[in-house]
């Protein structure tokens, strides 16, 4: 009786091997594009909802430029930032731009920023 492995074997088995390593790189890669749509759902909304806030307090209650704060920036990897910029379109309009930042490992910094127009006599 022979002994070892057919090549009909090792070609079964290494491709059992490739499939299983190629299903392991694909379901990883998934995750990360998940994890990092959350980051961004999760920064949009922070950003909208700090501007339907500013909205509902009222041209004349505008902050100066600067950050804000929401509790949710902890969903965010840490060093999450915000932005808040406040410009003078003319005598009667604003616009302001709402931005969360935050940084995933070995990628690049995201940025999320949303902005709307408040006139002084109600909002756009």
């Amino acid at each position: 009786m022979a002994r070892g492995f057919t090549l009909v074997e090792v070609l079964v088995a290494v491709l059992a091997v490739g499939a299983a390593v190629a299903l392991y790189t694909g379901v990883l890669y998934t995750l990360a594009l998940t994890r990092t749509s959350d980051y961004k759902a999760t920064a949009l909304r922070i950003a909208q909802d700090k501007l339907a806030q500013l909205r509902a307090d009222g041209y004349g209650a505008l902050p100066a430029t600067g950050t804000f704060a929401d509790a949710r920036f902890s969903q965010l990897p840490a060093g999450a930032t915000s932005t808040l910029t406040v410009t003078t379109v003319n005598a009667q309009v604003k616009r302001i731009v709402a931005g969360v930042s935050w940084r995933e490992r070995e990628r690049p910094t995201s940025t999320v920023s949303v902005s709307t127009l408040l006139i002084q006599n109600g909002g756009l």
